[in-house]
């Protein structure tokens, strides 16, 4: 965003690696976690330096719960099946309480769906909650553990969601499969041209509609505004 709106120089600093994406040459470029700063000079971990002008803190996603007990609250980091968490929603030391929307996350509201119909379930005496919930909780964990790319999380929490499901009574017309075709080609666009993947048009899972191409590609769309966005040319 900030190369787009005219930044000359741009430096991404990261705590555990790179994300390796074909940046443009010369305008952006990937380092080590940030160890200091001496005025308008930023260090770096790998012993490099340069002069900036701002630093954008892109902190991710933090579970925190303050308004609630420490024995109830949820600590992990992110990942795709957090800890103590029983079909990645039910709390597994204390059943009365569930979570949504605590992973890591490609299919997001999706993904909320199925988990809201199952604690639904669950709070309606629909689903029998097992003794044992440790044990599912490992299964889901040591396979995520053996993923290797972005393409196999796809699966992994499209397998998830589908898991869910089979437990209640969502009917919504959602096509699954499809719909993790679309996040693969996504990733797939993103590693081809970080610049251009946004301008790339899906069809929709649901109404199995194309979404129509953007009169303006992403990099020279400079007005974001709703009158803008639906114009045609």
């Amino acid at each position: 965003q900030v190369y787009k709106y005219g930044a000359k120089n741009v430096t991404i600093s990261y705590r555990t690696q790179a994300m390796g994406f074909k940046w443009p040459r010369g305008a952006i470029s990937e380092v080590p976690v940030l160890k200091k700063l001496e005025h308008k000079t930023a260090f770096f971990a790998d012993g490099s330096k340069r002069d900036v002008d701002a630093i954008i803190l892109c902190v991710g996603y933090q579970h925190k719960f303050p308004f609630m007990q420490d024995k109830l609250t949820l600590k992990t980091k992110n990942r795709l099946y957090p800890g103590g968490l029983y079909k990645g929603v039910v709390w597994e030391k204390n059943p009365n309480l569930m979570y949504v929307g605590m992973q890591d996350q490609f299919y997001t509201f999706s993904m909320f769906d199925a988990q809201a119909f199952y604690a639904v379930d669950v709070i309606m005496g629909k689903i029998a909650l097992p003794k044992d919930k440790a044990t599912d909780i490992k299964e889901w964990q040591t396979r995520e553990e053996a993923l290797k790319d972005p393409y196999q999380m796809i699966d992994f929490q499209k397998d998830y969601c589908l898991d869910l499901l089979k437990y209640t009574t969502y009917a919504e017309p959602y096509d699954w499969e499809a719909t993790a075709q679309m996040f693969k080609d996504w990733e797939h666009d993103k590693d081809d041209n970080i610049l251009a993947y946004r301008d790339k048009c899906f069809k929709s899972p649901v109404t199995k509609s194309l979404a129509p191409k953007h009169h303006t590609t992403w990099l020279k769309a400079m007005d974001d505004s709703m009158e803008c966005f639906l114009k045609s040319k």
